[in-house]
């Protein structure tokens, strides 16, 4: 038999606090299925807010899974468009150079 993998699946949202007590979600353990499949318990669904069919991205980060709401990251689209970032990169060079 082999040993279990030390892999973690951490779901996290930017607004999530991380200090709050997570009660019973705090360390359910789920099987992956043969298709690389994993049930996100409901209960940390709902706390994220994502329901069938919504999208998420996942990252490697270490050893983990981080699993994030696409919704929350297409949510920043457009956010600096009114922010002239290229001159104040410009501006920026120009002072070092000097």
């Amino acid at each position: 038999m082999s040993e279990p993998a030390d892999t973690v699946i951490a779901l996290v949202e930017p607004a999530l606090d991380l200090n709050r007590p997570q009660s019973h979600t705090a360390g359910m353990t789920q099987r992956v299925g043969p298709k690389g499949q994993v049930v996100i318990p409901k209960p940390i669904r709902d706390e994220l807010g994502i329901r069938p069919g919504d999208e998420v991205v996942c990252t490697l980060e270490g050893r983990s899974v981080r699993v994030v709401p696409a919704s929350s990251l297409q949510d920043l689209r457009g956010t600096f468009r009114a922010i002239p970032l290229d001159e104040m990169l410009r501006t920026d060079r120009r002072h070092e150079r000097s």
